[in-house]
């Protein structure tokens, strides 16, 4: 019974978290930030680019109360990752810039450029390279 009262607790929390990131969405609402963690800001655009690629697919369109869950979702896994980037940061476990340029540019080179070029040209392209960057650390 213990971990039952756990579970519910931090499910509580976590939907408590969630409501504050809302309530915290929908008072700013004239702002393009969704949350800041640590400091570093997550942009509603990033939200909205992860939400469109997750759907684009997709041939039943989304209930208006899916696509609310489905975005705070999204919003709640780029949280989680700051957190986490934060915290590999406080531990000494991030790959420097220049690690991750020197990576990336053995990586460019196993890529033809014709593709390289075509996937910049995306409308994603800044969720793109921001993606990369953070696979290679």
């Amino acid at each position: 019974m213990e971990l039952n009262s756990k579970k519910k607790c931090c499910l509580l929390g976590l939907t408590l978290l969630l409501a504050g990131v809302a309530a915290s969405c929908a008072k700013n609402a004239g702002s393009d930030v969704a949350a800041t963690v640590d400091g570093e800001k997550i942009y509603r655009a990033d939200v909205e680019r992860y939400f469109q690629n997750q759907t684009s697919g997709s041939n039943q369109p989304l209930s208006d109360e899916q696509a609310t869950g489905l975005r705070l979702s999204i919003l709640e896994n780029l949280i989680e990752n700051q957190i986490l980037m934060h915290r590999a940061g406080k531990l000494g476990l991030l790959a420097s810039d220049e690690e991750v340029d020197r990576r990336q540019k053995k990586y460019d080179r196993l890529i033809p450029t014709r593709n390289l070029r075509k996937g910049c040209r995306s409308e994603n392209s800044r969720l793109t390279t921001l993606s990369a960057r953070s696979a290679v650390r």
